[in-house]
């Protein structure tokens, strides 16, 4: 019985194919499952397996990649890549590292059992297989053979399991990008620090590097406006960030300045939202003050200011140490006392000036803040 091992992130390709070759080609086959890169290399390194069928686009470690590095380890086993790319520059690639057919999705049940009868009626099959090959250092020669090219960028020690792909870089970053608008400063540093462990020449180049950089950049840009005008701010200065993503000579270097540049950033962000949120507070309190006699509502102010309610009414709290309705109550009962000066003026009456249409709402919003009722505040202030 020979070994096939099946490399796919969708678990409904990797259970409907492990069924159809079973019963295609009954007590052929055992049958291994991975559902990424390094669950596949972790079979190859325990199993000879004889023939690999693999996505060519997978978390952590792609198809085009996983061919590369059997052929270069001489691990032995027969290669089929499966792809929803009808696009020759990916079937080269398949072709030219190592991997013997290319075969599109949805996959051609008899296209596929052509091509796996192919493999194993070939008088030369099976294969010497060789998993050894790979828990050898093969494994780690061959990934820091890729930074022989770039020997003055990638500086830094290389990881063990640097199996991921750009797609994964860029949800990586997005994910920073969120904790830099929140202001999270202990998760943007720690992500960054992580994002740049995580590089490696086999997954992307030096110029790979500072285009996704760059990239992230101008997307934190389109997220939060706040941050165009900081950016701007420092161009052609020692803060320039994208001036250090394009000249910053190796990673160690780009990582240790990016990561400075960027916490500078949130400070000056964090620094113009608290000035950015005094100056609404202060315009929400005078409009306050000018208006208390209408009816007014927390939603109505916060719509003043583009805001969402719950956030604006954090906000004031913050900024005057008392929530909007005590605010706009305490306002409307001062205004009160002034106008209960004058005998003339009925208590209906002032109970509507002040922006209370029913009466009776008035008076007790008047004897909690007071303690006493209106018409004896009057009494005791015109005896006075």
């Amino acid at each position: 019985m020979f070994h096939l091992l099946i490399a796919d992130d969708d678990i409904t390709i990797l259970e409907g194919l492990s069924k159809f070759i079973n019963l295609s080609f009954p007590e052929t086959f055992q049958i291994h499952l991975a559902e990424n890169g390094i669950q596949a290399l972790d079979v190859l390194k325990q199993n000879s397996v004889h023939i690999c069928l693999s996505d060519i686009k997978m978390p952590m470690l792609d198809g085009i990649k996983l061919s590369s590095l059997l052929s270069k380890t001489n691990y032995g086993c027969k290669l089929l890549i499966l792809s929803g790319y009808d696009d020759y520059p990916f079937i080269r690639s398949a072709l030219k590292s190592g991997a013997c057919d290319y075969l599109l999705k949805p996959v051609n049940f008899s296209l596929l059992f052509d091509a796996i009868n192919e493999i194993i009626s070939n008088p030369l099959f099976p294969p010497e297989i060789r998993p050894e090959n790979l828990r050898s250092n093969s494994v780690g020669q061959y990934l820091s053979g890729a930074a022989e090219n770039q020997p003055e960028f990638y500086d830094i020690p290389l990881v063990s399991n640097p199996f991921i792909n750009r797609s994964i870089l860029q949800e990586h970053l997005e994910q920073c990008r969120n904790y830099i608008i929140n202001l999270e400063t202990d998760k943007v540093t720690a992500a960054l620090n992580q994002f740049f462990r995580r590089l490696h020449p086999s997954v992307i180049t030096r110029d790979e590097v500072r285009d996704l950089l760059s990239q992230f950049i101008y997307n934190l840009m389109h997220k939060n406006s706040g941050m165009i005008k900081i950016i701007s701010t420092y161009k052609l200065t020692d803060l320039d960030i994208l001036s250090c993503i394009k000249n910053m000579p190796t990673l160690s270097q780009l990582q240790k300045r990016f990561v400075q540049i960027i916490l500078i950033y949130m400070e000056k962000l964090e620094e113009n939202i608290s000035q950015h949120d005094t100056a609404l507070v202060k315009k929400a309190v005078n409009y306050i003050e000018n208006n208390y006699a209408c009816q007014m509502m927390l939603e109505d102010i916060a719509a003043q200011f583009h805001l969402h309610p719950n956030y604006f009414s954090r906000l004031f709290k913050q900024q005057t140490g008392i929530t909007f309705r005590d605010y706009l109550r305490n306002l409307r009962i001062r205004q009160a006392k002034l106008l209960l000066a004058d005998p003339s003026q009925k208590i209906s009456c002032i109970a509507e000036a002040v922006g209370y249409k029913d009466t009776a709402h008035f008076i007790r919003a008047f004897k909690d803040i007071t303690g006493t009722t209106p018409s004896v505040y009057r009494k005791t202030l015109l005896s006075g």
